[in-house]
């Protein structure tokens, strides 16, 4: 491991992220059953370390970047396309455990951690010389659905002989079916819900926002976003 990163090997991280999906956890006033288990990703942890770094050299914890400004664009810029995407930032945790403590006792940086359609996520932690000390990134995903090709239309034309008492079979016509955006990013008047800086989502190719900053929650060297 490089001296500038402060990141375990993904074997622990996986291990230590999956140990709390596999539970129920209580996210401030929302609660989320265990969920399936994470996968790593090389290009989600391209896109974590590439951002961590920059977060290192700028001294700042922020969801908005220089090189690339918006979460959608950092996976992007790695070759990772996504159906649904969600970045944790932290800055001043000394270890994985204390980094995944504070947030996973954040309402909407625990609900990152449980998002039950998250398959896959990337982390990366870089030593800084700045105030924070060491600059945390987690970014999880759920790559698009493969395509589903739809058989052409089959009809069947029978003939059949006047008085024999039957009816031709019907058309068979492939059954088409459109798959709804998930209830859990849609709100009760049908807008997408973006949970809140801490949450940058992006459904089926489309950018669903990123909702304005909440301030900074800086104590004892330590931010979270």
């Amino acid at each position: 491991m490089p001296a500038w990163a402060c990141h375990p090997a993904p074997e622990v991280t996986q291990a230590a992220i999956n140990g709390l999906r596999q539970q129920a956890q209580r996210c401030g006033e929302r609660g989320f059953a265990a969920a399936s288990a994470l996968q790593v990703n090389p290009l989600l942890e391209a896109s974590a370390l590439r951002y961590a770094q920059e977060l290192a050299a700028r001294d700042r914890i922020d969801h908005v970047g220089q090189a690339s400004t918006s979460l959608r664009a950092r996976l992007r810029e790695s070759g990772y396309a996504m159906q649904v995407a969600g970045e944790n930032l932290a800055g001043g945790p000394e270890t994985l455990d204390e980094a995944l403590a504070v947030w996973i006792a954040s309402p909407v940086h625990c609900e990152n951690l449980m998002w039950p359609a998250f398959t896959e996520f990337g982390l990366a932690c870089v030593r800084g010389t700045g105030k924070f000390q060491r600059y945390w990134v987690l970014h999880l995903a759920q790559p698009p659905h493969p395509r589903v090709s739809v058989a052409p239309l089959r009809i069947a034309l029978v003939s059949v002989p006047l008085g024999a008492g039957s009816y031709p079979p019907p058309i068979n016509r492939p059954q088409h079916r459109l798959r709804p955006v998930p209830d859990a990013h849609l709100g009760e008047d049908g807008r997408a819900v973006v949970l809140d800086d801490a949450f940058a989502v992006a459904q089926q190719g489309r950018d669903l926002g990123v909702a304005a900053a909440a301030g900074d929650e800086a104590q004892d060297l330590q931010l979270l976003r």
